[in-house]
């Protein structure tokens, strides 16, 4: 009987798995299928799935409107505000330290700080990852040269953790969202980025 609920739970997830886009859920799909034979581990796939899948959906800001309050401390315990970045382009690049794709996504990001930070650009890596994990947080920080938070530090946060990272949020001068770039959209490149952020740094304060 639990047998045959377990592998009854199995072909749901595989209805549902096949459907999927997005290369995370594609891949767990693979491992039920190399899986079949091994209801133990069948059990734990189903269970992860049900976190890719069936977890609570966290909607993106919305397009055109300002994002929510966001106040933390950043790795090196200097304080960031949102608010204040008014008159500023911000890119909030959402990671975790167990996601490879948002680690590729670094190197664009820091190549597109260094070059436009001196026309007002702002950086700022949001990592999703719990406490435990900001020593690692910070390694890999190093070896950029824009700013890193821990989500779960913030102060005062209107913004949610995403459901799927990494996730880019690029904000204008007036506090407005204007893109968000994910890998199977817009993913995150240096000619993406110049694309969305040359005219938001050329444009007006409007209020």
């Amino acid at each position: 009987m639990a047998k045959r609920l377990v592998f009854y739970v199995f072909d749901a997830h595989v209805a549902l798995l096949r459907c999927a886009r997005n290369t995370r859920k594609r891949r767990l799909f693979a491992a039920l299928q190399r899986n079949q034979g091994q209801p133990l581990r069948i059990v734990s796939l189903i269970l992860l799935s049900f976190i890719v899948l069936g977890s609570p959906a966290f909607a993106d800001p919305e397009m055109g409107k300002p994002l929510p309050e966001f106040v933390v401390q950043d790795f090196n315990g200097k304080g960031f505000d949102l608010s204040k970045l008014r008159g500023k382009v911000v890119i909030i690049h959402f990671w975790a330290t167990w996601c490879p794709e948002c680690r590729g996504e670094m190197p664009a990001l820091d190549a597109s700080y260094r070059r436009y930070r001196g026309m007002g650009l702002e950086v700022i890596a949001v990592s999703i990852d719990r406490p435990n994990m900001r020593e690692k947080a910070g390694k890999i920080m190093e070896r950029f040269t824009y700013r890193a938070v821990l989500l779960r530090d913030a102060k005062t946060s209107g913004l949610e953790a995403p459901q799927a990272v990494p996730v880019t949020y690029v904000v204008d001068k007036d506090g407005m969202l204007r893109d968000i770039l994910r890998p199977d959209t817009k993913p995150v490149t240096q000619e993406n980025l110049s694309e969305v952020i040359e005219p938001l740094l050329s444009a007006g304060v409007r209020r």
